[in-house]
Order: structure tokens, then C-alpha cells, then sequence
């Protein structure tokens, strides 16, 4: 099991690594339209988009909530 999660944890820091130019532009956007807490539907909108065209499953609008998102 330890194995599992090493392997798990190493792919996700090659993924970060790999598309680490794409999160600091996604971090910037996000900072230049500083929408106000729960009223962020452009940041929720684009970082959902930018997980789906990444391979994840992503829920959006969860617990009520519409800027709410899961992903995995």
C-alpha cells in the first residue's frame, strides 16, 4: 500500500511539474478577476475547465453551491 501511494504522489508531482507553466497563468488569471468569496464563477468556470481538458471527472455545483467543484 505505501508503494501505491508513493506511486500516486510521484505522478501527481511529474503532472504539476510537466504543466507547471499553465498553473501560474491559471493562478494569474484568477488574481486579475478577483471575484468576491462564493461569487467566484469565472475562477470556478475556468479551473474546472482547465481540470475536465486534463483528464479529470469534475462535478460542478456541489452541496448547493453553484462556484462549488470536485474533481478527480
Amino acid at each position: 500500500m505505501f508503494k501505491e501511494f508513493s506511486d500516486k504522489k510521484l505522478g501527481a508531482l511529474n503532472w504539476l511539474n510537466k504543466h507547471q507553466d499553465e498553473m501560474f497563468n491559471a493562478s494569474d488569471t484568477i488574481f486579475k478577476w478577483a471575484e468576491p468569496g462564493l461569487r467566484e464563477y469565472k475562477s470556478s468556470r475556468y479551473l474546472a475547465d482547465l481540470l475536465l481538458e486534463n483528464g479529470f471527472d469534475t462535478d460542478m455545483g456541489i452541496s448547493g453551491m453553484p462556484t462549488a467543484f470536485k474533481s478527480e
